[in-house]
């Protein structure tokens, strides 16, 4: 069950990797935090549909985060600076042209949605998207992102 939660809060390195960015300052922007929102929403109706039982997290738990973004999404506004330059594994992992875990992850919830019947569109999308970050380069905000979503 702790596990099931860590995939669900993996998901998040996919887009703030794809902005060049950490979580602090991609959630800074009301953007990217509808990203985030949808990325755990699905994540968490995924494994709640499938039988899989979430196991709050000592740090970080996703449903917690779920809860303040919806609640008081403005909070993270002062994370944007200035920014933090932190960078996870993820988007370390990216910059070096090496594969990661999220799209393993991310691949595994979409097929986990799709069997329990939830439109896994965000988390494809995103995918989708990647493929552009390693032709052309990152997308300079969450906004960005945001608007190549749509």
């Amino acid at each position: 069950s702790s596990a099931n939660s860590f995939f669900i809060l993996q998901l998040l390195n996919l887009p703030v990797a794809m902005c060049n960015t950490t979580l602090n300052y991609f959630l800074s922007y009301k953007a990217g935090r509808e990203v985030a929102v949808k990325l755990l929403e699905e994540g968490v109706a995924a494994m709640m549909r499938n039988g899989r039982k979430l196991k709050e997290l000592p740090l970080m738990d996703p449903q917690e985060l779920l809860k303040s973004l919806k609640k008081r999404g403005n909070d993270f506004d002062v994370y944007r600076f200035p920014p933090d330059r932190c960078y996870n594994t993820i988007l370390q992992s990216i910059i070096r042209n090496k594969m990661t875990e999220t799209r393993e992850i991310n691949g595994q919830l979409v097929k986990m949605a799709g069997s329990a019947g939830i439109n896994p569109l965000w988390n494809w999308r995103l995918t989708q998207k990647l493929s552009r970050v390693l032709r052309v380069g990152f997308y300079s905000t969450p906004i960005d992102l945001f608007k190549a979503l749509k």
